[in-house]
């Protein structure tokens, strides 16, 4: 709807990879990356995971290769 045709074929594609996806829109289309996680002190899933990746992106300022603002 923007006009800009070939970055909406991209995203498209990019649309069932949640990660590559939302480092495409930030690296090149001026969004801004949030990062949002459950307690990581209290995770009620007990998954570990939480705890690591909010470790990374404190000290990294990105969640995997996207780049946080947020």
């Amino acid at each position: 709807q923007m006009g800009k045709n070939p970055v909406a074929a991209h995203i498209w594609k990019l649309g069932i990879h949640g990660n590559e996806l939302a480092a495409y829109l930030v690296n090149s289309s001026h969004w801004v990356g949030i990062y949002i996680n459950p307690d990581v002190n209290h995770p009620t899933d007990a998954d570990n995971e939480h705890t690591f990746s909010n470790a990374v992106a404190l000290k990294r300022c990105k969640y995997y290769d996207i780049p946080l603002s947020y």
